[in-house]
């Protein structure tokens, strides 16, 4: 029995509708038994939900789902005619995927959804009046407003009645017992595109709450006064890590719509630009994921590589973030003639320096102790969640969109999907950092058989897309990237709908966060740690991200805020090993050359394990090969110093400084005699405070 057997055999009211790619039309009061039963049948993937206005037709949504277990797709919409107070039953129980997204068409339609727990606006300001995508919206009706939005404790819900009503309820959200703290929307990882309320019971999440929209600015309602070849430039704009995808996806839709299909040599130089674009966006999200870590030296490696992929991409599209270069039926312009070249290049490159990547970062034991085991997520609930890309695939979900439905030439090339089952940030850290290998991998196949031909059809000066609805998506940096356009015929879109990547990815957060630390949802570089019976301290670091962090036991590693230097950690862990019952009363004193001396209020080890502390720095292809390092980090000669014996003391001080005299003699130096000079009355006098002068004066 095919699918449209089972929803005649479903619902008999449903109708097939021909036009464009064809879809069910579905009774409201019918639709929630369908929904459940599809589910039932495999289709577990919300791909995309749009609200819709059809004028006199009423108000609706369009649902595209898709079976994970066979790849089949079904388009199935519904709708209410009433207009002054739209109704439709909530799915967000069968798929988690649209609980965002009935918020999105609440925000943009007005259209309530019954039974779904949080009726608040997803974008827009809650005093905001109408809504901006109905046909008949009158945008004067919202001055500007400069006055601030309080935050409420509670959303609203609708439940049905027997008699066809529904009532108003309140679903509470934070208790006012509760202590609740803003996250962003100015945050190092956010850049003021979105705000957390979190509730904590000490440093633990109990619940997050997510404020979108800040940055919102109505895209998908100027698509609707514009024409196609106008709506092009806005793609680029949505995300311009993105930019060369979503282009891609919006002139496939365009191009799936008019029938056209596009020359050979497009579809590879297409590819070729895609796989580009998720090299760059994995670059700057591993250095960006570095800098957040405090790993300042491979952050500086991830941005100058970066670089090299804008270059070869500005030398063709003539754009380094937003590039423009798709067009409708092609490409702006031809590649440059050193466009393969420097491909191949960057490739036998990039391919050593990956190995470094991970030599610096991956291996480290902070990043493997920061990420490992943080924020879980299954395959059902990425699944249910629509969280595809690198969080779908960490979680062993199959979701990349590249094999799931082949488009431009990736049914001719072979790579690996990525897959991992832990379902953690490092998991979804290796993904990318995997990706970055099969993206330089397709490159490979494709740059030396680049066909001759045209780089772009001939197009009508007006483009006219025939009357139905088109879906076209592709496998963007973060997951599929989708387009949905209705057409009327008209040479404008009558709706244009943008299945961002990134909204699923937003709807987990609140699951990945519970029970986990603030510290693993705030990339604090004003590092906090609290030893046993110690105060909890403030570093208060002033210059740079967290470059003085003192760990006195070595479990307190686990899960804790990170460390700046990507190896001070591995010489600091040797700080907490002495035995609790013989440490020393006395405090380290951290020496910074930027700030004032702070007490850390730490232990030291036992004065015959000193000794083998500064030989237990890390090695290998990190910052200890660098002499910047060797300058300016050498951690227990610039910012610790420990009252030894002597003899000893004397032994490590003059090492010290026959090293640092390579390096750096008189600011060594002059560090050395600051730290002897702020020793306190356990000081050694006499003849080791001499020895020091005496060592400065051969300086």
């Amino acid at each position: 029995m095919t699918l449209t057997d089972k929803m005649k055999a479903w619902e008999p009211a449903a109708v097939w509708s021909e036009a464009g790619e064809g879809m069910f039309t579905v009774p409201a009061e019918a639709f929630r038994g369908v929904a459940e039963r599809l589910k039932a049948e495999g289709f577990d993937f919300l791909r995309s939900l749009t609200g819709m206005d059809w004028g006199e037709e009423g108000f609706g949504v369009v649902y595209h789902l898709e079976a994970t277990s066979t790849g089949e797709n079904v388009v199935v919409r519904t709708l209410t005619p009433e207009r002054e107070r739209p109704v439709l039953p909530s799915v967000c129980d069968l798929w988690k995927a649209a609980e965002l997204n009935e918020r999105e068409a609440f925000d943009y339609f007005g259209i309530r959804f019954l039974n779904h727990p949080d009726m608040r606006r997803l974008y827009l300001r809650d005093d905001w009046v109408g809504h901006p995508l109905r046909k008949d919206y009158d945008p004067a009706s919202n001055p500007l407003r400069m006055s601030n939005e309080v935050s409420k404790d509670s959303a609203p819900t609708f439940e049905l009645q027997p008699d066809g009503s529904f009532i108003r309820g309140r679903n509470v959200l934070f208790e006012e017992e509760e202590y609740v703290i803003n996250v962003g929307p100015q945050h190092p990882a956010t850049h003021g595109v979105l705000r957390f309320r979190v509730s904590l019971e000490g440093e633990i999440i109990k619940k997050l709450d997510v404020h979108c929209g800040y940055i919102h600015r109505g895209i998908e309602k100027m698509c609707e006064e514009l024409t196609y070849p106008q709506t092009l430039a806005l793609t680029d704009r949505l995300d311009y890590l993105g930019a060369s995808q979503n282009r891609h996806a919006l002139c496939m839709c365009i191009e799936k719509g008019l029938g056209v299909e596009v020359p050979e040599r497009v579809q590879y130089i297409r590819t070729i630009m895609d796989e580009l674009q998720r090299i760059d966006s994995h670059l700057l999200f591993f250095a960006c994921l570095c800098m957040d870590m405090g790993a300042l030296t491979a952050f500086f490696y991830g941005f100058r590589d970066r670089e090299k992929v804008l270059d070869i991409l500005e030398q063709t599209t003539g754009g380094r973030l937003i590039q423009t270069y798709n067009t409708i039926g092609g490409v702006q312009a031809d590649i440059h003639p050193d466009f393969v070249r420097k491909v191949k290049e960057f490739i036998a490159y990039m391919r050593p320096v990956l190995r470094e990547y991970h030599e610096i970062f991956t291996g480290n034991v902070i990043a493997q102790e920061r990420l490992k085991g943080t924020g879980v997520l299954t395959r059902e609930d990425a699944i249910s969640f629509g969280a595809t890309g690198g969080t779908g695939r960490a979680a062993g979900w199959a979701c990349d969109v590249r094999k799931r439905h082949p488009y431009a030439v990736y049914g001719k090339v072979d790579f690996e999907e990525v897959l991992f089952t832990e379902g953690d940030c490092l998991a979804r850290y290796m993904v990318r950092m995997r990706e970055i290998e099969q993206s330089m991998h397709i490159i490979e196949q494709l740059i030396d058989n680049i066909p001759e031909g045209e780089y772009q059809l001939k197009m009508k000066p007006v483009i006219r897309i025939p009357e139905g609805s088109y879906y076209a998506a592709v496998e963007g940096s973060r997951g599929e990237f989708g387009v949905f356009i209705e057409s009327r015929g008209d040479k404008f879109p009558y709706r244009m709908k943008f299945r961002s990547s990134c909204l699923p990815l937003v709807s987990v957060v609140d699951p990945l966060a519970r029970g986990a630390k603030i510290g693993d949802v705030v990339g604090n570089r004003h590092v906090r740690l609290v030893p046993d019976g110690g105060n909890d301290r403030d570093l208060g670091i002033i210059n740079g991200p967290g470059h003085a962090l003192v760990v006195e036991r070595p479990e307190i590693l686990h899960r804790a805020a990170a460390a700046a230097g990507n190896d001070e950690v591995r010489d600091l862990i040797a700080v907490g090993i002495a035995d609790r019952a013989r440490d020393l009363r006395r405090g380290l004193r951290a020496l910074h050359a930027y700030r004032q001396e702070l007490d850390l209020g730490q232990r030291i080890p036992l004065a015959e394990n000193a000794e083998h502390i500064h030989d237990r720095r890390a090695c290998g292809r990190c910052d200890d090969g660098d002499r910047m390092w060797v300058s300016g980090q050498r951690l227990f000669v610039r910012r610790v110093k420990q009252a030894l014996p002597g003899e000893l003391f004397l032994q490590l001080l003059e090492r010290d400084i026959q090293i640092a005299r390579a390096v750096c003699r008189q600011r060594t130096a002059i560090e050395l005699v600051r730290a002897v000079a702020r020793e306190d009355a356990d000081a050694a006098e006499g003849d080791d405070l001499h020895a020091v002068f005496r060592a400065k004066a051969k300086l």
